[in-house]
């Protein structure tokens, strides 16, 4: 079989999904492992809760950014929004210094 070839059908279901557990443990120079045993089991029931309560994103920015969104068409793509915020950054520091 080729590398860049590759038989998912081939694959039992049990093959597909390899419980953390099952694993052999990396190391680092065959010093010690990266994650201790504590740190492993922390790590996977570690879940992310995320959030900005900032005076400033709470009372600018999502007001502005939901603003935005509506104003925007849906046919332009995000990397022009984001070229054009490049370039609101790139212009004046040219004018600026040349």
């Amino acid at each position: 079989m080729n590398v860049n070839e590759f038989d998912d059908e081939a694959l039992k279901a049990e093959d597909r999904y390899v419980p953390l557990d099952k694993v052999e443990r990396k190391t680092c120079f065959n010093f010690a492992p990266y994650l201790n045993d504590k740190a492993a089991q922390n790590l996977k029931e570690f879940k992310y809760s995320g959030g900005d309560s900032g005076f400033a994103y709470r009372y600018f920015f999502n007001p502005a950014a939901t603003y935005l969104v509506e104003c925007i068409p849906d046919w332009i793509a995000p990397n022009v929004l984001t070229l054009v915020g490049f370039l609101f950054t790139v212009i004046p520091f040219v004018v600026l210094f040349t």
